[in-house]
């Protein structure tokens, strides 16, 4: 009725237990992952150190083998972050008992501490891991899953049983090393699914009490909650359903094949189910009539029944034996086609006036930099590197004339896109016209001096013909907002002096003016106010203010939207 302390170790948590066959205690740590193995006289080693954070659970095989099921699961029951430093004592003078507050505070742009039972963002690895350790210490893995959680293992009869979480499976080791070969390395063990329940976690193992039930566990499951208990008389049929296996998009479905062992007088009858719910509920279809596969090569296939098209499949085996002789499935594959989408167009439109791309590595030395129209290709030219390849990344430039149409376009099913460019007036009155086709980029700079002044309408089609045959391929277009061409300056009026100062009335035809400056004798530029306080529209007053009768040279520099400059002499007419 005594306590003892017999282990103090530097993880927080101390996660599974197992009394050994030779007396000492296995303990499975959480945190760092280890095996410990306290012996009899109060010693302790480390069997096992993992790259994962928790041993959920330690059984023995006869002969002295250990089996280690090891965790990095969203699954977990207990905190994986790092242990907790241990608090200060209080400070000197501190009342006894008085109580005191501490506040952590997590610096913007760090990350907060792991949710309880949780991998890192970004982890990547098994979910779950099986390994067997010699008596010798030798560790060899054994079975792993990306899906599956392990919350018990048990050692009964001949084989060591394995129950997980996800799919509800119980699943079993044979061929482990048995008694009077403690110095054996692990041989080559087999991995089998042995039941697999309706629920969704199957969560303890005991031993069955009867002896019909010897060697076999009872399981306890939850989601729901039931307890099984399992018997060793042979079954002449058992059933494997698949879980939900995702095609990405909504798809048809072709060849089902699998490969194992049929042995005369067994049989393997296969069910097909699709839907669009990753979870199979009462929206997917029913199951196809069991059908049996035929011999292929060094497998069997089938062709899958027409059951329609959906983004899931969902497969069920019936494996039938007779006289002892039982069928086994070791490998399966499904063959399907997306039904293919239509391309999206996210965002399309021109960049600002003389905005041009150009690959990141430009050097105008060496590429093809000034566009000359019109040419054998028709009258849109581009500014084009004279060798392909090379860096794929764009910078930004200005070039006076040009334009940049840009965009953005996915596909659903992931194919390879083509775009075509047609342009047309504003009015729609002519038909639309070719620009550039067969592109790859998302993007096509040109000339746009081969354009008279006016609005115009971009058309973009985006097709996925690359990826899918005649009569499969899919495209979708659109239209830009209305773009202006306008390679005209700025317009003025007569300068006019009115109490004092003078004033000027400008105008440009398609843009509003977007720069007014003024000089005097050579000097600096400095910006004119327009009469209703700002510059910016297609017809504005300048004030031009005081101006010196001595002056000799007046300059009125003016640039609209699309960056047309024009400058103007005012000498003449300001001179009084």
């Amino acid at each position: 009725g005594n306590g003892e302390l017999v282990y103090d170790g530097d993880d927080p948590h101390l996660r599974s237990l197992l009394v050994a066959r030779d007396g000492s205690l296995l303990i499975g740590t959480a945190g760092q992952g280890l095996v410990v193995r306290r012996s009899p006289d109060g010693g302790l080693r480390t069997v096992y150190d993992s790259s994962l954070s928790e041993v959920v659970a330690i059984a023995e095989a006869p002969g002295g083998t250990l089996f280690a099921a090891v965790l990095a699961s969203e699954a977990s029951l207990v905190e994986l972050a790092a242990a907790r430093p241990a608090p200060e004592p209080a400070p000197a003078g501190e009342a006894a008992g008085e109580a005191s507050a501490s506040v952590t505070v997590t610096p913007e742009g760090e990350a907060e501490p792991a949710a309880s039972g949780s991998r890192p963002p970004g982890a990547r690895g098994p979910r779950s891991e099986l390994v067997a350790i010699s008596a010798l210490g030798l560790v060899e893995p054994v079975w792993s899953s990306q899906e599956e959680t392990v919350f018990a293992l048990a050692w009964m009869g001949r084989r060591l049983f394995i129950s997980t979480g996800g799919e509800g499976r119980l699943y079993s080791v044979e061929g482990a090393q048995r008694e009077g070969a403690e110095s054996a390395p692990v041989p080559p063990l087999t991995v089998t699914i042995d039941h697999d329940f309706d629920q969704r976690q199957a969560v303890g193992l005991a031993a069955g009490s009867s002896k019909a039930a010897a060697g076999l566990p009872v399981v306890l499951t939850t989601n729901a909650a039931a307890l099984y208990r399992l018997a060793e008389r042979s079954m002449a049929s058992g059933t494997y359903t698949s879980p939900a296996l995702d095609s990405g998009q909504l798809a048809r479905y072709g060849v089902f094949r699998w490969s194992g062992e049929s042995p005369d007088g067994t049989k393997v009858s296969l069910r097909f189910r699709t839907g669009s719910s990753a979870t199979p509920d009462d929206s997917w279809s029913a199951w196809s009539a069991a059908t049996t596969a035929v011999a292929a090569g060094r497998g069997w296939e089938i062709a899958i029944p027409a059951i329609g098209n959906g983004r899931y499949l969902q497969w069920q085996a019936e494996l039938s034996g007779d006289a002892g002789r039982s069928p086994r499935l070791t490998l399966a594959e499904a063959s399907y086609r997306q039904i293919n989408q239509r391309p999206r167009i996210d965002r399309f439109g021109a960049l600002d006036p003389g905005q041009i791309l150009v690959p990141a590595n430009f050097n105008p030395a060496d590429q093809v930099y000034e566009p000359a129209s019109p040419n054998r290709d028709g009258i849109f030219t581009t500014l084009e590197p004279s060798t392909a390849g090379g860096d794929l990344r764009t910078k930004q430039l200005w070039k006076s004339g040009q334009r940049t149409l840009r965009w953005r376009a996915t596909d659903p099913n992931g194919d390879e896109l083509r775009y075509t460019l047609a342009v047309r007036g504003e009015d729609g009155a002519a038909d639309w016209l070719p620009v550039a086709d067969d592109l790859t980029d998302d993007h096509y700079g040109f000339d746009a001096t081969v354009l008279p002044d006016g609005r115009y309408r971009f058309r973009l089609v985006v097709t996925d013909r690359e990826g899918n045959g005649d009569g499969e391929a899919l495209t979708a277009q659109q239209e830009s907002e209305p773009v202006i061409v306008d390679h005209s300056p700025p317009a003025r009026g007569r300068a006019e002096h009115h109490d004092g100062a003078w004033s000027i009335d400008v105008t440009d035809r398609f843009n509003p003016l977007r720069e007014a400056m003024i000089s005097i004798d050579a000097g600096e530029w400095r910006p004119l106010l327009a009469a209703d306080g700002l510059v910016d529209g297609q017809h504005e007053r300048l004030l031009l203010g005081e101006i010196p009768a001595t002056a000799r040279l007046v300059l009125l520099r003016l640039a609209d939207a699309a960056l047309n400059y024009e400058t103007f002499d005012l000498s003449s007419e300001v001179k009084r």
